[in-house]
């Protein structure tokens, strides 16, 4: 008897597939159509209760009040005024600042800083102002004036500066600031350009490279606002609020509005404010403002501004120390 192969034809058949995977397609369908029906309603809905986009507008609008840097008053092609940032007509001043510098009624012999008793740490970082004060010469204060107020005029080089508004001659005023301005860029110029390479200035033995890279970095090809300081109660004839927030400067006489100073004497007063945003500190009141490390910035300034031309310290002594109708105390050059 043979035997016969036999072979199992079911382990060959076909089977029809199952269908117990759809279900879990079939969900995931019906999520992905649920939230694009989620996404048009809202779409809707945003458009019936905001149809004219005040949402979106009021977003833009604080964007371009952060951003914009056009002088207030100025008008867009839209004739709607932009938000002032750069040229404030009026000075930035803190709450702090009309208390810094007091009203003298006696004789004051030196360039001093005031710092009122209850001023913190916090406050004077924050807003300290830097003032320089001159003797009253032959000037006789007038009592309780107060700080002119000011009117922004735009000078020669094209920039706007912020001049006594009850004051005559406020083109010349603005020409004065426009002056200070283009001897300070040139002064900063050559200070930025002796730090090409990561060099280090040196000056009287001491290493100040670190102070003049915060002066150039503060300073140097930005718009500062400057202003007329006025105030023919008072012996300040310069101040730096904050390190370069804001400088302002006496232009003329404090008695005589027509006793213009000269350019000389106004780029000393200025780089003497410059001294003071190079240096790292606020140094509090009297000789610890101007003490040693303010003095050595100061010469420094000096020193490298009558190299360029831009200042004269022999004009300076033979005026007398003049300025403002009073006698400034300074009476040391740059060596």
């Amino acid at each position: 008897m043979s035997r016969t192969n036999q072979v199992n034809y079911n382990y060959f058949r076909e089977e029809p597939r199952q269908a117990s995977g759809n279900w879990g397609r079939n969900c995931l369908f019906a999520f992905i159509g649920f939230v694009v029906f989620y996404i048009l309603v809202c779409v809707v809905l945003n458009l019936v209760t905001d149809p004219e986009g005040a949402v979106a507008s009021k977003v833009k609008a604080k964007v371009k009040a952060k951003t914009t840097m056009e002088p207030k008053g100025s008008v867009a092609k839209t004739g709607v005024p932009i938000e002032q940032k750069r040229f404030p007509e009026t000075p930035p001043v803190s709450k702090r600042t009309n208390t810094v510098v007091p009203r003298f009624t006696t004789t004051d012999t030196t360039a001093i800083q005031r710092v009122p008793e209850n001023m913190s740490l916090r406050d004077m970082k924050q807003g300290m102002v830097s003032a320089m004060v001159a003797t009253t010469g032959t000037t006789t204060l007038l009592p309780n004036t107060g700080k002119s107020k000011v009117a922004k005029v735009r000078a020669q080089d094209g920039r706007h500066y912020l001049v006594a508004a009850d004051l005559p001659n406020k083109a010349k005023a603005a020409r004065k600031l426009a002056e200070i301005t283009r001897r300070s860029q040139t002064l900063l110029q050559s200070i930025d350009e002796q730090l090409d390479g990561n060099r280090r200035i040196v000056y009287d033995g001491h290493d100040i490279t670190d102070n003049m890279k915060q002066l150039v970095r503060r300073h140097y090809e930005k718009e500062i606002p400057l202003a007329e300081f006025h105030d023919p109660s008072s012996l300040t004839v310069g101040s730096n609020t904050d390190k370069g927030l804001m400088i302002e400067t006496c232009l003329r006489g404090k008695s005589n509005p027509e006793e213009w100073n000269s350019d000389n004497t106004l780029f000393r007063v200025h780089t003497h404010e410059l001294a003071h945003s190079a240096d790292f500190e606020f140094r509090g009141d009297g000789e610890k403002a101007h003490g040693p490390v303010f003095k050595r910035l100061h010469e420094y300034l000096l020193f490298v501004s009558e190299n360029l031309g831009l200042y004269s310290c022999s004009e300076y002594k033979a005026s007398g120390r003049k300025f403002c109708g009073l006698t400034l105390s300074e009476t040391y050059c740059g060596k």
